[in-house]
Parts: structure tokens; C-alpha cells; sequence
């Protein structure tokens, strides 16, 4: 799943990036310029991609160009994005694992605010190699379940809304940019909300939050063309996590009513799922109770009690216990994933929650 998220992360990446790219001078600002910097933009990421091992694991994207309309409000369509992904099971040197996102749709509101900006993404996905994109399924039996099942576990649709502004704290003197984002991901079974605020405090003056916003996008992947728009120039913080995660179906419905397995396959998938639950049950407390405390073991719990049906809804929330402590953006790019939890479980509120 790390590949996933990985993937789903450098995607809202390309599209911020797009979209700040694509109004360079807000007075000029017309459809077909939008259009053509959306376009240009999203070619030099193409570039950046294939030139770089800095890549999480993407290594080529092809795309439908950009094709944009509006006055004062704009949108802008692409017919798909396809990211191609390392496959550690070949053998030869063609990408085979994929993502695509087709119809994909991007709006702008109106930018005539100098202090905000909002736009709004939506877009469906599919898999196409799916059979491998969770790696080897013949040596292991957890990747075959992930390979056979995704369509019901993976998001195939995703909406995102990202709200940008820039202000002032009572804790700080200069101005600040809060990014708030919430993102929609519905797969077969499951509906997720993921909602992420983050804190910038960047030493840059611009007239405009894009300008401000740009800089702060070319920082995290380091300019090369301006050695201050560097990751460890930019102060950071996380103000919160939410996460929603509602059960639609059970696992044990979704293969009822999925015509492709046969009766002895859907018997061996069941197995396998209730396996893997069996194992969250008794191994997920251990390794989350040494970041969250008792905490931990009630996520654990919870998580294996809405893959089984037995929960409807889980809420799970991470809140910044005191005033934000800004710490150089390359500091938290820099973490791994136990680095990140030991970080959430000492310095953030948490809050679990269940329905029924």
C-alpha cells in the first residue's frame, strides 16, 4: 500500500504544481495561457520525472494534453494521466505497474483575492496491470490477496478540494500559508475522506498567494535555478490529520456479487482476508501501542472491526497539542515512517471514534 499512497501523493503534487504554474501574471491571465502552462507545466514534470531517481518510484508519466475554458472561473479537462511504476518482478527493463486517471478535471475559482485560492480536482482511476502491482503474487500469499481483491480495496474515484490562504498567527510575525486539503477516495467497498492541514512560514514576499505558493512547491523538490527555494529554507509544520473511513459492503458481499472469481477462488480470498484481519487483530496493537499507547491497540481494533463489518464508520483525528513549532521543511521530508508515528504520537491530540 506504500506504493499506492506514494503514487496518490506525487499525483496531487503534479496537479498543484500544474496549476500554479499555469498563471504566471495574474492581470494577463486568459484562457489560452492558463492552457498552454498547464500543458507546459505538466511536460516539464514528465521531464523531471524520467531525469530523476528522486522519483518515489515513478518512472515515467504519459498524459492527455490540457484543454481549458472560463472568464473569470476556469476549467481545465485532460483525458487521462498515466503513471508507470517500478515492477520489482521483471526481469527486463519496461515499466509495468500503472496507474490511469481518466477525466481528469481541474478548477480554478476566481483568483482576484490576493490573500486565497481554492480549486477543486476530481478524476476516476483504474489499474490496469493490477494482477502485479502489489509485487510477486506467487511467494506471497498477502500480495496475492492485495493483487486478486484490489478492485474492491483501491479508490477508483477521487475528488479533492484544496484551499490555500495566507495570513498572520498570534504566534507569529510574519505571515503564514495554510493549505488545507480534503480529499475523497471511493473504492468498491470503502468511502475514505482524508482531510490534511499544513503550516508554512515561508521568508518570501509576493503579491499574490500564488506567488507565495509556487515557491513554496519548488522548494520541496528543490530549485535548482535559485539555491533559497531549497526544502531546508522553508519552515513547516502539520496542524492536523483527519481520516474517515466507511464501510459500504462487506468484503464477504463484494465477492457474492463479483462475477469474475470462480467459487473455489472466492473461498481462498475469503481466507486469505480473514487471515490477514486475524493478523491486524493480534499484531497491530503491539507495534501501535509503542507510538499511541493504549491508543494504539484501540486503532488496531477499530480498523480490523470495519474491514470485517462488524463497525460501520471510524473517525480517526491527529491535532497539534501546543502552538506550532516550525521546523525546516526538509526535516519532516527527511522522516520514514516509524520516525513519523513516533512524531504524531508526542506531539498530537488524538481522537478515535466509531459508529455502529
Amino acid at each position: 500500500m506504500n506504493k499506492l499512497a506514494r503514487i496518490i501523493i506525487i499525483v496531487g503534487a503534479v496537479i498543484i504544481v500544474s496549476l500554479l504554474i499555469m498563471i504566471p501574471i495574474l492581470s494577463k491571465m486568459v484562457t489560452k495561457s492558463i492552457q498552454e502552462h498547464l500543458n507546459n507545466g505538466m511536460e516539464q514534470i514528465r521531464s523531471h520525472i524520467s531525469e530523476s531517481d528522486d522519483n518515489f518510484g515513478i518512472q515515467q508519466i504519459e498524459y492527455s494534453p490540457f484543454e481549458c475554458s472560463g472568464i473569470s472561473d476556469y476549467e481545465c479537462r485532460s483525458q487521462f494521466i498515466t503513471l508507470y511504476t517500478n515492477d520489482e518482478t521483471a526481469h527486463d527493463s519496461e515499466h509495468h505497474g500503472y496507474v490511469k486517471f481518466s477525466d481528469i478535471s481541474l478548477k480554478s475559482r476566481d483568483v482576484s483575492d490576493k490573500n486565497t485560492f481554492s480549486f477543486n480536482v476530481s478524476t476516476s482511476i483504474s489499474y490496469p496491470s493490477i494482477d502485479t502491482f502489489f509485487g510477486d503474487s506467487n511467494s506471497n500469499s498477502v500480495i496475492a490477496f492485495l493483487n486478486h481483491s484490489a478492485d474492491a480495496l483501491l479508490p477508483n474515484t477521487l475528488r479533492c478540494q484544496q484551499n490555500y490562504s495566507h495570513h498572520t498567527l498570534d504566534t507569529q510575525d510574519s505571515k503564514i500559508v495554510t493549505a488545507n486539503n480534503a480529499c475523497q477516495l471511493e473504492s468498491e467497498i470503502f468511502n475514505t475522506k482524508i482531510e490534511i492541514k499544513n503550516l508554512f512560514s515561508p521568508n518570501i514576499d509576493k503579491p499574490h498567494i500564488l506567488g507565495v505558493i509556487y515557491a513554496i512547491v519548488m522548494a520541496i523538490n528543490g530549485d535548482t535555478s535559485n539555491p533559497q527555494l531549497q526544502p531546508q529554507n522553508i519552515p513547516h509544520e502539520l496542524d492536523s490529520i483527519a481520516i474517515t473511513l466507511e464501510s459500504k459492503k462487506t468484503f464477504k458481499d463484494f465477492l457474492k456479487s463479483n462475477t469474475k472469481f470462480t467459487d473455489q477462488q472466492k473461498e481462498v480470498l475469503q481466507q486469505q482476508f480473514d487471515g490477514n484481519i486475524t493478523f491486524v487483530y493480534l499484531s497491530a496493537p503491539i507495534f501501535l501501542s509503542k507510538f499511541f499507547g493504549n491508543q494504539g491497540k484501540e486503532i488496531a481494533k477499530a480498523f480490523g472491526d470495519i474491514m470485517q463489518g462488524k463497525k460501520k464508520k471510524l473517525s480517526l483525528s491527529f491535532i497539534l497539542k501546543d502552538a506550532p513549532k516550525f521546523q525546516p521543511l526538509q526535516t519532516f521530508q527527511n522522516m520514514d515512517t516509524l520516525q513519523w508515528l513516533r512524531y504524531l504520537g508526542e506531539n498530537y491530540v488524538i481522537t478515535l471514534n466509531t459508529e455502529d
